[in-house]
This record gives C-alpha cells, sequence and structure tokens, in this order.
C-alpha cells in the first residue's frame, strides 16, 4: 500500500494530535522539538532494535518526539507511548551512518527517554497585592508576641514550611520561629 504525501501528512498530525495533552503538559512549543513517527527495526550489522533518521530529520538541532509505529504508520504499542530522542549536536560521530542516497543515521531505542507527565503542575494562584501591618488598626499579636514583619503565602520556603509542619523553630524568619516556640 503506497501512501501520497498528503495521506502522510494527515496521518502525522493525527498522531501527533493524540500526544497534545502531553505537549501541552510539558509546556513544549512547537518551534523547539519535532514529532516524527517511526518504526523500530532490526539493522544489519548492529545489536538490538534502531530507528532510522534521514540528515533532515536529526540535524534540526531540537528533541524529537517519537511514537513508535508499524511500516504503515499504525501505533506498534498499545499504550501510545511517547519517546523522546535528546537533540545531539554530534550525531553525525556517534550514530552509526548508513551511505547513500539518502544518508540514514541509525539509533538505538536505548537511546530514547519515555516521556512522562510531569508529576506535580505549577499551581496558579492568584496573589493580591501585599499588606504591611502597619495597615492594620491594630498591632497583631499572638500570645505576647507583636508581630512586626509578614510575608506572603508565596514568599514561604520549604524551611518554613517544614518549621511549620514539623513544629520546630528552624526558620529563617525570627518571628515565625517566636510562633512556633509559644
Amino acid at each position: 500500500m503506497s501512501i501520497t504525501p498528503k495521506e502522510r501528512k494527515e496521518i502525522y498530525q493525527e498522531l501527533k494530535d493524540y500526544h497534545k495533552d502531553m505537549f501541552k503538559s510539558l509546556r513544549l512549543n512547537e518551534d523547539h522539538y519535532d514529532f516524527i513517527p517511526k518504526m523500530a527495526h532490526y539493522s544489519s550489522g548492529l545489536d538490538g532494535l534502531h530507528l532510522g533518521f534521514f540528515f533532515s530529520e536529526i540535524s534540526s538541532g531540537r528533541d524529537i518526539y517519537i511514537e513508535l509505529t508499524s511500516k504503515d504508520f499504525k501505533p506498534s504499542d498499545p499504550n501510545r507511548t511517547l519517546w523522546k530522542l535528546k537533540s545531539n549536536e554530534f550525531f553525525d560521530e556517534e550514530y552509526h551512518k548508513i551511505d547513500g542516497t539518502p544518508v540514514r543515521y541509525m539509533v538505538s531505542i536505548e537511546e530514547l527517554e519515555e516521556v512522562r507527565k510531569p508529576l506535580i503542575e505549577k499551581i496558579k494562584v492568584k496573589t493580591e497585592p501585599r499588606k504591611s501591618i502597619s495597615t492594620y488598626e491594630k498591632p497583631v499579636f499572638v500570645g505576647d508576641i507583636e508581630l512586626s514583619e509578614d510575608c506572603n503565602f508565596k514568599d514561604m520556603t520549604l524551611r518554613d514550611y517544614a518549621a511549620i509542619q514539623l513544629q520546630k523553630p528552624v526558620s529563617s524568619k525570627n518571628w515565625l520561629n517566636k510562633i512556633i516556640e509559644t
């Protein structure tokens, strides 16, 4: 079965669209990566499965995101795993080259990294202008301690968080340590 260039482009786009949520969660700008479906295969003289890349694909200087497919571009992995080949400026020396027209560079599948969604995505918090203690009508006291300095939640350090959770005065903020000690 022969695929026309138009059909190939449509298939590539469908495969890429399947992974659009992953690309979005990774905050990838389309100008900074390539997506190419590839078939892994054995190549004579090489151990293990390899992917063949043309010069134009591997020389772009961008990371390449890959979905493994069959010869007719059907996903070969039921989980539709997305893989990444990091850009390598030394590809011409490091990857096995098959001379011909066109030249192909063989990359072992061992070079690929499985792409996973970030465990923690940044949470957008609406922040309000900072209020200082001086804007309050009365001084603020915790026990016998008058609070004379304050900070926004976004300014809390990991050490501050640990101090609060462990109830130990280990913060670099004296006022927080005083609250914890009382």
